[in-house]
């Protein structure tokens, strides 16, 4: 089994890639600044369409990416998160701004999901060897029961706004895999909209918001959604977008075996078990990448019939890959995301 990085995912997967697209249509009258670097684990990207950098930019946005991480991974002893795990049932604790922010948007996307995404999976997670524990061994189906027993949202109680949480059960544990990383990536485009860039495109490990164009012959950025096969470098199709935030989950990038099966990351709140559903990747529109983030992991849970009915039932743009049995994909738009068929 493979150990997850920092924030260790739980549905998160990288399926849209831009890297070979950031070339496409470039012109040279645009200066492009790009800053990159390590990050939960993964990588983040930035990049801005301007002459000139500000020389603290930089700084400022590992600053933020520091400052998250040791409020968010499971894998901080001191976190915020970790914190909150440790403590014992019943008893107030007061939360950060970021932290009410994201408590407050998983439990709106909670119940929007219906419970399909649900940061309380982080024991589960544990059981099976996506988290912080090395080879652990496949949990019984007693263990999976006993868990799912002091797991759900329903376990947390917060104020109206939400700055205060307490736990019903002092064994629930969370995990905000699938949704610290979008979060992270709205942080750093609201810096980035503080120095006054308007161009810009910011990516942490596949999560990505964009804003205005690449350059001045562009309506916006270019966007590769991938093949979802484990280090495929090839597009199912590439989109134009300005001004909106881009996630995705799925079924490929992280996994191990279970008799003789090959299973994947996304564990079912619901079951206690991982996903199995022929769709490989569910990539979703937002404006907000926080929210981009959850509902995708959502959806996914849901697999693609009741994952397109949720979609299409609460507006959201999304768009499922299935895998059919040929290993061959087909590609279906919720009504919201068919603008994107035009591309």
């Amino acid at each position: 089994m493979r150990r997850k990085p920092i924030f260790s995912i739980i549905i998160i997967a990288i399926i849209l890639t831009i890297g070979i697209l950031y070339g496409i249509n470039k012109t040279t009258d645009v200066s492009y600044q790009t800053l990159d670097g390590k990050v939960f684990g993964t990588y983040y990207s930035v990049k801005i369409a301007t002459e000139s950098l500000n020389p603290n930019v930089k700084q400022d946005i590992e600053r933020t990416l520091e400052q998250i991480n040791n409020r968010m991974s499971v894998f901080e002893p001191y976190s915020e998160i970790s914190q909150i795990n440790r403590s014992p049932a019943n008893i107030p604790l007061h939360l950060s701004r970021q932290m009410a922010l994201i408590m407050q948007t998983s439990a709106k996307i909670n119940r929007i999901s219906k419970g399909a995404f649900d940061p309380t999976v982080g024991k589960l997670v544990e059981l099976w060897g996506f988290g912080t524990q090395n080879n652990p061994p496949i949990p019984t189906p007693q263990k999976i029961a006993e868990t799912l027993s002091y797991s759900g949202f329903d376990k947390l109680e917060f104020n109206p706004d939400y700055s205060e949480l307490k736990k019903k059960d002092s064994r629930t544990f969370l995990n905000l895999s699938a949704i610290a990383k979008g979060y992270a990536v709205d942080k750093i485009a609201e810096l980035l909209d503080l120095y006054g860039y308007k161009n810009y495109l910011v990516d942490i490990g596949g999560e990505m918001r964009v804003s205005g164009q690449r350059d001045d012959k562009s309506n916006g950025w270019n966007i590769g959604v991938a093949t979802p096969k484990k280090h495929s470098k090839d597009n199912l199709f590439a989109m134009s977008l300005s001004n909106i935030a881009v996630a995705t989950s799925g079924d490929y990038q992280n996994f191990t075996y279970y008799e003789g099966k090959k299973i994947a990351h996304a564990i079912s709140p619901q079951t206690g078990y991982p996903v199995s559903d022929q769709l490989a990747s569910v990539t979703v529109l937002d404006k907000s990448c926080m929210q981009a983030d959850a509902y995708a992991t959502g959806l996914l849970v849901l697999g693609f019939s009741k994952g397109l009915q949720l979609a299409e039932e609460n507006h959201i743009p999304a768009i499922f890959i299935i895998r059919n049995q040929d290993d061959t994909f087909a590609v279906h738009f919720s009504s919201d995301a068919k603008f994107l068929q035009e591309e």
